[in-house]
């Protein structure tokens, strides 16, 4: 159970991150002292956001396979 409300939150997470490396993409932002774009690290921690959230995904369904092997 606790895989899926991990999942749903990291699906919320990466929903969210996507949408803020699309906002500084469009303003042109870069980081403060070397400037450098920054935009594609952001788009990493949502990519990643959603693969843990497919992982979580997988540990669920193992989880109730295992359940309905046990009855």
């Amino acid at each position: 159970m606790s895989s899926l409300l991990c999942m749903m939150f990291l699906i919320e997470v990466g929903c969210l991150t996507y949408k803020y490396a699309s906002v500084i993409w469009i303003r042109g932002e870069s980081s403060e002292t070397l400037r450098i774009i920054y935009h594609p690290f952001v788009y990493v921690v949502s990519i990643c956001c959603f693969l843990l959230a497919f992982v979580l995904l997988i540990d669920f369904l193992k989880s109730l396979v295992f359940v309905k092997r046990e009855e």
